[in-house]
């Protein structure tokens, strides 16, 4: 056993020592070989034909994506209009729900904030205001009676019984019993200051989102040939050195809509597939939204009587 170990040491060291006389051969020769070369040979006139080529290709598939841009504006048109006369009553400046108009809390509908609710005529929360305050107040006289009964049951085994580990138990059933008492007396106020950093925090986010930039040309709402013109248009300003013309700014959400609208009602293919894009996250956010409404109405009415349950199976 011993002559076998000293034979694989010896093997061992010998390894190591051809390992290391390799490394310290090949050491000097840091030159790494199949790397990228980074002379670019292509001359000008070659950048150039690319770029014809480039434009004519976009020229050339213009014609035939406006046709099937065309199509899919259709559908949207169909699907926007529906939306349209299902949520214009609710929605604000724009007579339709828009994303920015829903996230960013412009749309009093899908306000959950029923404490402090919204002036906009048709909010749930201003037109179940009274209800859900009445709501509120019997649950917290109903949880009143329950901390009331709980405080009774754990003060009379609390001294009634003479086990040191019963003792204890009710002493922590005591403890809960007063945190719980505590969330009675302070949901309100929790979600209160919960609505309200929310909503300062949708302004702050609004407000930046609206200095964003985005800029078309008014050529790209020409139907079905507005791409090509507007590509001839920039080729020509591109040959002659001058600026672009008929650009248009537009700012925050807004403008981004208005940009892919127009581009999609002049043919664009890829505009048509951003505003499909759009137009499904907008119901997307419509069911989310009035869900959220539903569980924030809901829960916040029965926040007393879940603190009460709570309070009932911990302690006892």
């Amino acid at each position: 056993m011993g002559d076998k170990m000293k034979i694989n040491l010896k093997k061992l060291s010998t390894i190591i020592c051809i390992m290391l006389v390799i490394i310290v051969i090949f050491m000097p020769m840091v030159n790494v070989f199949a790397e990228i070369n980074t002379v670019n040979s292509e001359n000008p006139d070659a950048t150039t034909v690319k770029g014809f080529l480039a434009w004519g290709m976009t020229m050339s598939l213009g014609p035939l994506t406006a046709a099937l841009a065309t199509l899919v504006n259709v559908v949207l048109i169909v699907v926007f209009t529906l939306l349209y006369f299902i949520f214009s009553p609710i929605s604000a400046g724009y007579a339709f729900p828009f994303p920015d108009q829903i996230i960013f809390n412009k749309i009093g509908f899908f306000d959950p904030n029923f404490i402090n609710p919204t002036t906009v005529n048709g909010s749930p929360v201003k037109i179940l205001q009274e209800l859900i305050r009445n709501l509120y107040y019997t649950g917290f006289v109903i949880a009143g009676t329950v901390f009331l009964i709980a405080a009774m049951v754990i003060g009379i085994k609390l001294a009634i019984s003479t086990i040191a580990s019963d003792k204890a138990h009710y002493k922590q059933a005591l403890m809960t019993w007063v945190t719980g008492l505590f969330l009675l007396f302070t949901t309100h106020f929790i979600m209160l200051i919960i609505f309200t950093v929310n909503e300062q925090i949708v302004q702050l986010i609004s407000t930046a989102s609206d200095s964003v930039l985005f800029q078309f040309q008014w050529t790209e709402a020409i139907p079905l040939i507005g791409k090509p013109i507007t590509n001839i248009f920039n080729a020509l300003t591109t040959f002659f050195g001058t600026a672009p013309v008929g650009i248009v700014n537009v700012y925050g959400y807004e403008g981004l809509l208005i940009k892919f609208g127009v581009g999609a009602l002049g043919g664009n293919i890829i505009y048509s597939i951003v505003c499909g894009i759009i137009l499904g996250q907008t119901c997307a956010l419509i069911l989310m939204y009035l869900k959220r409404l539903f569980y924030s109405i809901v829960l916040g009415m029965i926040a007393p009587l879940i603190i009460a349950a709570d309070v009932m199976k911990k302690s006892l």
